[in-house]
């Protein structure tokens, strides 16, 4: 009966949600949330009368579903709980939140530092031509973010 009421909000914003691309750490989690929230802020209201009127209709845990599914790449599958805070169920925004910051901070910043050690360490050398030395560079430059390189 709740997913027979929470169809009309669904409908409301599943095209804004097809249009954003899934998350697969291209940007911090927090723009990539506060980004998502924004864009079907215009559906709180009636997200919220939902709520009110019956209680889990539209709760944290819709909420929370409907971010999941905008998860893409090494983020997928979202676990059940969160294995970097105390094993927390995943279950809310914030919680969901949580999760994303450790998960993109293992996976990407991580990446993104070894990939910078070990482009320092890169030289030109004497038997390169520009295309060899880009071609060896190449793979360590996608590792590390623009404002780092």
């Amino acid at each position: 009966m709740a997913d027979a009421r929470r169809l009309p909000v669904l409908t409301m914003i599943a095209p804004v949600l097809a249009k954003t691309k899934p998350y697969i750490g291209q940007e911090p989690p927090d723009d990539y949330l506060d980004r998502l929230i924004q864009s079907i802020s215009f559906a709180q209201g009636h997200m919220t009368v939902l709520e009110n009127a019956n209680a889990g209709d539209f709760d944290d845990v819709v909420k929370c579903d409907i971010f999941k599914a905008q998860m893409g790449g090494k983020y997928l599958p979202v676990p059940a709980q969160d294995p970097y805070n105390g094993n927390a169920n995943i279950n809310s925004p914030a919680t969901l939140r949580a999760w994303m910051r450790s998960h993109y901070q293992r996976e990407t910043v991580g990446s993104q530092q070894s990939a910078l050690q070990r482009l320092t360490q890169e030289k030109f050398l004497p038997t390169d031509s520009p295309d060899t030395y880009e071609k060896r560079i190449r793979p360590l430059l996608l590792g590390v973010a623009d404002n780092d390189a």
